[in-house]
């Protein structure tokens, strides 16, 4: 990560915003598709208990 290194320019500042929100946006995603994914299966396992 050379580029850490560097001042912090408006241009640098943007691209490591970009690159934290792309990654915070993916980690979101994941936490979405694992969290619907817990409240399904435990929808279906208290329908099969019930």
């Amino acid at each position: 990560m050379a580029s850490f290194h560097a001042p912090f320019t408006p241009g640098n500042w943007l691209f490591f915003a970009g690159k934290w929100g792309d990654w915070f946006g993916k980690c979101r995603l994941l936490l979405a598709i694992l969290l619907t994914g817990r409240l399904l299966a435990a929808y279906q396992f208290l329908s099969h208990t019930v």
